[in-house]
C-alpha cells in the first residue's frame, strides 16, 4: 500500500511536470507567482520600514533595548506627573492671588529705616496708628509675597519684623501632594528654616511654601518662598527644609499691611 502511494506521487508530479514542459500550467504559474510577489513585497516593506529600529544580533541586545524602552516609558509618567503638579500649584498661587485682589484691604507704604542691630532684622515704614495698622498684621509686597508682620506700631510709623528675623514665626503649608504644614522660622538674618514637617510626608526641593492661615491674622496662600534642601534624620518626628525667598529683603522700598482679612 505504501508504495502504491508512492507510486501515485511520482506519478502525479510526473504528469505536472510534463503539462509545465507544454506550457498548458502557464496561466496557474502566473497566478501563484503574482500571490508569492504580493506577500514578498508587503513583507519586504514592513521589514524596510523597522530595519533600522529592529536589528537585534543578539538576545541581549534585544533585552536591553526593551529595559531602555521601559525606562523612557517611566520618565514620560514621572514628566506628565510632575507637570499635573505644577500646573495645580500654578492654579493654587493665581487663586490666592484673586483672594488678595478682591477680598483683602491694603495700605502701601514706604519703607524708611531698617535696624541697625545686626541680630535683628527689621524695617521701619512711614504708617501707623492713624492710617489703620496694628500689631501682628501680615505686610507683603507684590502681589502676595510675604515678609513679616507689624511688630510696633507709633501714630505715624510701625516696625515691621522680617520673616529672616530670628523671632520671627510663621505658620506654614508645602504645596505638595500632602499640604504638609510647618513652622517657618528665621535665621538672624542669614536664611529660612521650615521645621516640624511630620516625617513621612514627601517635600521635594524646589516646591513652594506659603502661609497656611492657622495663624491668626495670617491669611492662607502669602507666598513664603521655595525648598532649597530638605533634612531628614533617621528615628526623629519631623524634618526640616532650608527655603529661599522670591524677594530680596534686603533692598524692599514699598510694602502693603493687610488691614483687613
Amino acid at each position: 500500500m505504501k508504495r502504491r502511494n508512492i507510486l501515485v506521487i511520482f506519478f502525479a508530479i510526473f504528469i505536472i511536470i510534463l503539462l509545465h514542459y507544454f506550457g498548458v500550467t502557464i496561466w496557474l504559474d502566473n497566478k501563484i507567482r503574482s500571490l508569492f510577489n504580493l506577500s514578498s513585497s508587503a513583507v519586504y516593506n514592513i521589514s524596510t520600514k523597522y530595519n533600522n529600529n529592529l536589528e537585534f544580533e543578539s538576545t541581549d541586545e534585544l533585552k536591553k533595548e526593551y529595559l531602555e524602552l521601559i525606562e523612557k516609558y517611566n520618565n514620560n509618567v514621572v514628566d506628565k506627573t510632575q507637570l499635573t503638579l505644577l500646573t495645580e500649584e500654578n492654579d493654587n498661587l493665581r487663586e490666592q492671588l484673586n483672594f488678595l485682589d478682591k477680598e483683602t484691604i491694603s495700605i502701601g507704604a514706604d519703607v524708611i529705616s531698617r535696624s541697625t542691630d545686626v541680630l535683628r532684622n527689621t524695617i521701619v515704614i512711614n504708617r501707623g496708628l492713624e492710617d489703620g495698622v496694628l500689631m501682628d498684621l501680615p505686610v507683603i509686597t507684590g502681589r502676595g509675597f510675604y515678609i513679616g508682620k507689624i511688630k510696633r506700631v507709633d501714630s505715624n510709623s510701625s516696625v515691621v519684623q522680617l520673616i529672616s528675623d530670628q523671632y520671627s514665626r510663621v505658620a506654614s503649608t508645602v504645596l505638595n501632594k500632602e499640604k504638609s504644614i510647618g513652622v517657618v522660622e528665621g535665621g538672624f538674618g542669614l536664611s529660612l528654616q521650615m521645621n516640624l514637617i511630620p516625617q513621612n510626608e514627601y517635600i521635594s526641593v524646589g516646591e513652594d511654601v506659603i502661609t497656611s492661615g492657622l495663624e491668626e491674622n495670617i491669611p492662607y496662600g502669602l507666598i513664603l518662598g521655595h525648598i532649597d534642601i530638605v533634612e531628614k534624620e533617621p528615628y526623629q518626628p519631623f524634618q526640616k527644609a532650608l527655603l529661599s525667598p522670591y524677594v530680596n529683603l534686603n533692598k524692599i522700598q514699598t510694602v502693603s499691611v493687610l488691614l483687613t482679612l
